[in-house]
């Protein structure tokens, strides 16, 4: 029964008893602790990068929309002044050059606001990355 090569001895439990090996195991844990406490660490560090993120895109949204805000109400406004520079033409009472300036002027603040419209669609889908939207990065 006591006998290594048995029946008994094969199923029967095994107790080993490490005396000498305590100071390998607290190594162990310690080293176990230091690789959990990294990887909090880094995902502190990820959760606080994409914060970061997406209140730089969020101040940008922001930023492109004041601008695109203000670029159509000049070139409303802008509208308004062809149209009254039209009218003086017609008129008589102003010359060519000033009705040509004007036009120039419309033309200048439509391109910037179409401008102004596109970095506001970019900085949408930027945010819209940023919060984990589903587009692959092109660079």
């Amino acid at each position: 029964m006591f006998d290594p090569g048995s029946i008994a001895w094969q199923f029967a439990p095994r107790f080993e008893w490490a005396l000498f090996s305590s100071g390998r195991n607290r190594a162990l844990l310690k080293a176990a602790n230091s690789r959990q406490q990294e990887s909090l660490l880094s995902y502190e560090k990820s959760v606080l990068q994409a914060v970061g993120e997406v209140e730089s895109q969020l101040a940008s949204l922001k930023a492109n929309h004041r601008r695109f805000a203000s670029l159509s109400g000049a070139v409303n406004a802008n509208v308004e002044s062809v149209r009254l520079a039209k009218e003086l033409y017609r008129e008589g009472r102003s010359n060519l050059l000033a009705l040509l300036v004007e036009e120039q002027r419309l033309t200048v603040l439509t391109l910037d606001r179409i401008r102004s419209q596109t970095s506001l669609v970019l900085s949408w889908i930027r945010l819209h990355r940023a919060l984990g939207g589903g587009w692959q990065s092109a660079s």
